[in-house]
């Protein structure tokens, strides 16, 4: 029975993640992925698969897939895949990023490109180049944000996908250093 559901679960993720990772070769790595709300602190591990909340502190991984709920904090993560909203405080994302929701950053920085389908914060963070507003399955939303606050730095574009009416509004020195296409700035 417990082999049954692992084998599931994996499915699951890699199903998940699989329908927004377009474009790209993806092969789900993370075995055994936890089935319930996980913490880890102060490890280095190749890969972290979670159908469940996922809080990281201090951590030092290869790749992150979760369904959950993720919050990191002081951490180094390769690639980020994640079908729900995550919250990064102190944490450098390697690779690239994609999340099927909403994302918030304090203090991070993203060295590769990164995807988001929903409202995207950053607090004294850096990217390169952002998607925003890709839908999966389901309706496009209309509008979609971003919030460059406490000199946030994108230092490439941000293209927005779907939608229409899209705005990234700018606040306390932060900047874009490439286009705004298929939206608007706002600064604030």
């Amino acid at each position: 029975m417990k082999k049954l559901c692992i084998l599931v679960c994996t499915a699951a993720v890699l199903l998940a993640s699989q329908s927004f990772a377009e474009g790209f070769d993806y092969e789900s790595r993370c075995e055994n992925p936890s089935l319930r709300s996980k913490t880890v602190e102060n490890k280095v591990v190749d890969c972290l698969g979670a159908l469940a909340s996922l809080h990281l502190k201090n951590v030092t991984v290869t790749r992150v897939e979760v369904v959950g709920y993720l919050d990191a904090e002081s951490s180094n993560i390769g690639e980020l895949f994640s079908v729900s909203s995550v919250i990064l405080n102190n944490t450098t994302i390697n690779k690239m990023t994609d999340i099927e929701n909403t994302l918030t950053a304090i203090d991070s920085v993203f060295r590769d490109k990164l995807m988001v389908s929903n409202t995207l914060t950053f607090n004294n963070t850096k990217s390169v180049d952002i998607e925003v507003g890709y839908p999966i399955n389901g309706p496009e939303r209309k509008t979609h944000s971003i919030y460059l606050n406490n000199k946030s730095q994108i230092n490439g574009n941000i293209v927005f996908i779907s939608g229409f009416n899209n705005k990234v509004y700018i606040s306390g020195n932060s900047l874009v250093n490439g286009k705004v296409i298929n939206g608007t700035i706002i600064y604030k």
